[in-house]
C-alpha cells in the first residue's frame, strides 16, 4: 500500500531530523581545548562510526592531508 509506504517514509525522516537535531545540540563548542582522555575518546568513537567522515549536517568531519599541503597551508 503506497500511503502506508509514505506514512512509513515520513516517519523515517522525521526520526532523521530529530536525531541529527540531537547531534548538532550535543556538538562541542570548536574553541574549547579538549583533555587528552576526552581527545581519545572521541577518536574511538569516531573509529566505531559507520560514517565518520561527515558532521551530522553533511559537511566533512575530516580530511587527509599529504605532508606537502600541510607544509603548504601553513606558509
Amino acid at each position: 500500500d503506497t500511503l502506508r509506504d509514505d506514512q512509513k517514509l515520513g516517519e523515517e525522516i522525521k526520526r532523521r531530523r530529530i536525531a541529527t537535531a540531537m547531534a548538532r545540540s550535543g556538538a562541542m563548542n570548536r574553541t574549547r581545548r579538549m583533555a587528552q582522555e576526552e581527545l581519545e575518546s572521541l577518536m574511538e568513537s569516531l573509529a566505531e562510526s559507520t560514517n565518520p567522515s561527515y558532521t551530522p549536517s553533511g559537511n566533512p568531519g575530516m580530511t587527509v592531508m599529504t605532508e606537502e599541503e600541510i607544509a603548504k597551508r601553513l606558509k
